[in-house]
């Protein structure tokens, strides 16, 4: 999908009254424009999520991830089950 195509979903799921929309992947935070995306959302009143494996995470992302209706997940894997 274009970046285009991205904003129109994201668009889409504001008019339809989602409150929340999750940015998954692979890796969301490898796209190049993941942050606008999230902008978009932001300023449609959608929450959003980033669901990071948070492998490399610049500095400058953080500004991102501290805004208000905006969420970090992950998860980790261990071989070990306790």
């Amino acid at each position: 999908m274009t970046p285009a195509d991205w904003r129109q979903v994201i668009t889409d799921a504001a008019a339809l009254g989602i409150p929340r929309v999750q940015l998954i992947g692979g890796e969301p935070t490898v796209h190049p424009q993941w942050r606008d995306f999230t902008e978009h959302a932001l300023g449609l009143g959608l929450g959003v999520q980033v669901y990071s494996n948070l492998f490399h995470v610049a500095w400058s992302w953080w500004d991102t991830f501290e805004r208000d209706r905006v969420t970090l997940a992950t998860s980790y894997y261990s071989d070990d089950e306790a």
